[in-house]
């Protein structure tokens, strides 16, 4: 078993990890370099316009229309503060499949839900998934 007094401790290193030598002794904090978060920021923003058209082509078109949405019974509300969030018919792959509703919390005050819907897009339709807004 080894003891704690056998670990070396960080305050008897001769140098500070994980900065090159030449900035150990320099006053201008690396990070803070103007050119840097222009090119961290640029890097950000290009990287998001590559990745919104890949989450649109990801959206699922299903060729069969859903069926007309179910009747649900609700039960009384937990509390006062509790949202009913309605069912919906989901697509497994093969058919359409209800997902009952139920009674949730919101994430913030007076936070509203949304309900998701099947949308006819060309080559048949594709669901829109409810939110809080």
């Amino acid at each position: 078993m080894t003891s704690l007094t056998a670990l070396p401790s960080v305050a008897n290193r001769p140098h500070a990890v994980g900065v090159h030598p030449s900035r150990r002794h320099s006053k201008e904090d690396p990070t803070m370099n103007p050119k840097r978060i222009r090119t961290a920021l640029a890097a950000a923003l290009l990287s998001l316009a590559f990745l919104a058209p890949a989450a649109e082509a990801a959206r699922v078109v299903v060729k069969v229309g859903p069926p007309a949405a179910r009747a649900e019974v609700r039960a009384t509300a937990p509390s006062p503060r509790h949202v009913w969030v309605g069912g919906y018919w989901r697509w497994d792959g093969r058919a359409h499949v209800w997902v009952a509703g139920g009674w949730q919390l919101p994430p913030r005050h007076r936070a509203a839900w949304v309900e998701g819907h099947w949308k006819k897009v060309r080559g048949g339709w594709t669901w829109m998934p409810g939110h809080w807004r």
